[in-house]
């Protein structure tokens, strides 16, 4: 591994840590391109940044901050260097995440508009929670410079994740000439295969696609949309200046109002759809209108530096929860004369375990106390930082054998896939070939049927001839008996007998 602190030269380092593979299908996801963008904007602010996938989060190396961007694949802080600040950025499938996970970090940070489930989070966990909204690289999605003509009315963005999306399937089935970039919709819609441009299209290509589009079709997970979520495509479609049809999202309608066109079924969708037909200028001069707020709240740059200064408040934060803590030891510390030992006994084990569900930081804040006070801390739970290194080693070995083993049934659960997949295309092709065999069937057989069906006219054409050849033939055959029967016929054979002989004699 290289050395990170050489390479950064003195800069703080951080590691963003995302849930692709490493490997070409990486740009598949679109966690690579947010992982990408955000590095791009930490270096900026004078960082050195580096990027891991899920296949290289064992292999810790030094980082001053490591911020965790939470999707689908949950990554477990490594606690190996004490000064590493661990923060999550939990920006979809939040149902996913537990409490545990959440309290092994130093801070959270949640993708949600959703003041009601901010409060639900910062009431279950013991680490700060902050709200950091979801956002677009407004350097790349941008109304166009010069006004392209629009090639595609309707334009839908995103994999099929092996299930009909509604929007796309009633797009199709209310014969909206929708097209649609992503994979899997080949197999998933074989009717509609003409529908589907391409698998995948390169994130520095969607601006050139928004640009020359009128519409988009959007969605998202249920657990996003009941939490508040919403995702990229949204922003870096507006930012293009096009409008948006997408499922209904509460929260979203509270931040964009009516630039945002929504649907919550069927009849709504179709409703929608004619809306854009007949006030299609009117929605997008609301949609145009949004962009210098996209710009100001909802770019990369704002959130970098909302990240900066999480990281700069979280130290001071946790310091503030140690000397909380700190005040009830010292409390316990002056009631202990007063107290019987039973009584001040469960106040010390209570108060021991209050230190230990502190967060990791606000634990570590204990150092920067006085050294006598330190010292006099220490003394009052004898082994207890060991123990806690120990809980915590034994918690990081407990999750990252529960990763493994998620991560092992996940292999064989992608194996089982690809091995079903495999099956279906085998019998797809099987299924292709018999019908091709059979086109060729039916083809032979027509074939024969024509050259049967020429031979049998060929046949009558014959038998007509033969019947007329007959018919001349009784003809002649009449004429010569009427020849032979006349005296002519029979006054010549009579003379042409002794001719007949005189030269049989000159021949002899």
């Amino acid at each position: 591994m290289e050395d990170r602190r050489k390479l950064a030269n003195g800069k703080e380092i951080w590691v963003i840590k995302a849930g692709f593979p490493n490997n070409a299908s990486k740009k598949n996801w679109s966690d690579y391109f947010f992982a990408c963008t955000l590095k791009k904007y930490l270096n900026r602010a004078g960082v050195y940044t580096v990027i891991e996938s899920r296949d290289e989060w064992e292999n810790e190396g030094a980082a001053d901050v490591v911020v965790a961007l939470r999707g689908p694949e949950a990554y477990y802080p490594d606690r190996r260097d004490p000064d590493t600040i661990y923060i999550m950025w939990n920006l979809s499938h939040p149902d996913r995440v537990t409490e545990e996970e959440y309290n092994a970090y130093d801070l959270v940070c949640i993708g949600s508009a959703k003041e009601e489930y901010l409060e639900e989070i910062c009431r279950k966990v013991q680490v700060p929670v902050r709200q950091l909204l979801i956002c677009a690289d407004m350097e790349i999605f941008h109304p166009a410079r010069v006004e392209k003509e629009k090639k595609y009315d309707w334009v839908f963005v995103g994999n099929s994740r092996g299930i009909k999306r509604k929007s796309v399937v009633w797009a199709l089935e209310h014969h909206i000439p929708l097209k649609i970039w992503g994979k899997g919709w080949d197999k998933l819609l074989p009717e509609h295969a003409d529908a589907v441009m391409a698998e995948n299209i390169p994130n520095y290509m969607l601006p050139e696609l928004y640009w020359k589009t009128k519409i988009t079709l959007n969605d998202h997970y249920e657990d996003m949309t009941e939490h508040g979520f919403m995702n990229t495509r949204i922003l870096e479609a507006m930012a293009c200046g096009v409008p948006v049809l997408s499922d209904y999202v509460d929260i979203i309608e509270k931040l964009f109002g009516d630039s945002v066109l929504f649907y919550t079924n069927e009849e709504q969708f179709v409703e929608q759809a004619k809306k854009i037909q007949v006030d299609y200028p009117a929605i997008r001069e609301r949609v145009e209108q949004m962009w210098q707020v996209l710009q100001e709240e909802y770019s990369f740059e704002s959130r970098v530096e909302q990240l900066l200064t999480l990281r700069e408040e979280l130290q001071g934060e946790n310091q503030g929860i140690f000397d909380m803590f700190y005040k009830k030891f010292e409390q316990l510390q002056n009631e202990a004369d007063t107290l019987d030992y039973e009584t001040w006994h469960d106040k010390y084990t209570t108060i021991k375990e209050v230190y230990m569900q502190l967060p990791w930081m606000a634990q570590r804040s204990e150092e920067l106390l006085e050294d006598k006070k330190r010292i006099q801390f220490e003394s009052c739970f004898p082994g207890l930082k060991e123990r806690i290194k120990v809980a915590e080693r034994q918690r990081r070995e407990r999750t990252w054998k529960e990763t493994a083993k998620k991560i092992k049934e996940n292999d064989k659960l992608k194996e089982r896939n690809q091995f079903l997949e495999e099956w279906k295309d085998r019998l797809v092709r099987e299924r292709t070939e018999l019908q091709e065999k059979l086109q060729r069937t039916y083809e032979e057989k027509s074939e024969i049927n024509r050259k049967l069906q020429q031979t049998y006219s060929e046949k009558f054409d014959r038998g007509v001839e033969i019947k007329e050849l007959k018919q001349i033939n009784r003809e002649l055959k009449k004429k010569i008996d009427g020849i032979k029967g006349c005296k002519t016929y029979r006054l010549a054979r009579c003379i042409g007998f002794p001719v007949r002989m005189w030269r049989k004699l000159i021949r002899g």
